[in-house]
């Protein structure tokens, strides 16, 4: 499949031919050692979102036209695409003896990789993110990520922090901070944020927040954070699974917001993230400024086979209702109720 960190042979942006149907990825090394699942595809995760999410799902291998992954399974469906808590799919390989459960659709599944400026697969969505991988020394992925023109500029940054550090006090960087405020408050500003842009708030549905919680509480959520004078001006919820970062959710307190804390921690968290080792550091699907800017690659995520007319219209109604939710945290009664009635419609539907 992909060259790893470190693989000399494999020249910066290298990628499978655009549009490429991914194979699947081997849990068995050539050192016979087992590596860890994509975070998505872990235990841990699924297990903490079946209980917040699904109650009564199972992990599960599942295939459809032939991708295998492994998410949630659901009596015969299989939970992908779930728009509440953004997730993305990899292919990977069963275990000897573990035959994958056939399901009629997938979404959310890598489809393919390429290198940052090249296109992808018509229809599918990106996912930034950096290959740490082909930079022998930082100032490489500096000299690269500026050299690309996208709006990558380090020595901003480092300004920025500066004029940040001038105008409030003495700037520190946490990359591992576990203090349960720094939690609160990341959601708290980012609701915040949401509200004054006028946009669907899920950091206003309790459900969504309490599964964050549980991540949380169980290691599975990590937090960093820029302080300025001991006060938080900016912090990032994220995860680190088998050598990846994979960043989650970043907000700043307007307060600070003429030095762009935000930006000063991308930088921190950024250098770190290589100093550490990581393999990859991910930013999830989206096309937001920062990660065109400062990504090396990108994952392309699409569908495959087709979705059931009485699921797709479980999941458009439950959508839906959920939307409004976030819009209006009183309303969210009402969505559990209406999820709760199209389940049971769906049910008597599969018991014809």
């Amino acid at each position: 499949m992909e060259g790893g960190p470190g693989d000399a042979k494999s020249p910066p942006c290298a990628a499978p031919p655009v549009g490429a149907r991914l194979g699947t990825r081997s849990l068995i090394g050539e050192d016979g050692a087992v590596p860890p699942l994509p975070f998505h595809s872990s235990d841990e995760f699924l297990r903490a979102f079946a209980e917040v999410y699904f109650p009564g799902a199972k992990p599960a291998y599942v295939t459809c036209e032939g991708a295998t992954v492994r998410t949630l399974l659901s009596g015969n469906r299989a939970i992908s695409g779930y728009w509440n808590f953004p997730a993305q799919l990899q292919p990977v390989e069963p275990p000897p003896g573990v035959t994958p459960v056939p399901v009629p659709y997938l979404e959310n599944v890598v489809v393919a990789v390429t290198g940052i400026d090249e296109p992808g697969p018509a229809g599918a969505k990106p996912s930034p993110f950096i290959r740490w991988g082909d930079f022998p020394a930082w100032e490489d992925y500096e000299a690269f990520a500026q050299a690309r023109g996208a709006g990558a500029r380090f020595a901003s940054l480092r300004r920025a922090e500066k004029r940040l550090g001038d105008a409030h006090g003495w700037v520190e960087f946490r990359e591992h901070d576990r203090d349960p405020a720094l939690f609160e408050q990341v959601l708290t500003l980012k609701r915040e944020q949401l509200d004054r842009m006028g946009v669907a708030n899920r950091y206003r549905v309790e459900q969504n927040v309490r599964f964050l919680r549980k991540l949380w509480e169980r290691g599975l959520l990590e937090g960093s954070s820029v302080r300025v004078g001991g006060e938080i001006a900016a912090g990032r919820l994220w995860h680190r699974w088998g050598g990846h970062q994979i960043w989650r959710i970043i907000a700043y307190d307007p307060r600070f917001a003429k030095h762009s804390p935000g930006m000063v921690l991308l930088g921190h968290m950024l250098r770190a993230g290589y100093e550490a080792g990581d393999e990859e550091t991910e930013f999830l699907s989206g096309r937001q400024e920062f990660k065109l800017a400062y990504a090396t690659h990108m994952r392309w995520l699409g569908a495959y086979g087709r979705e059931p007319f009485r699921e797709r219209a479980w999941r458009g109604r439950r959508s839906r209702a959920s939307r409004g939710a976030m819009r209006a945290p009183a309303a969210y009664r009402v969505a559990k109720r209406v999820e709760l009635e199209a389940a049971a419609v769906l049910r008597r539907g599969r018991q014809r």
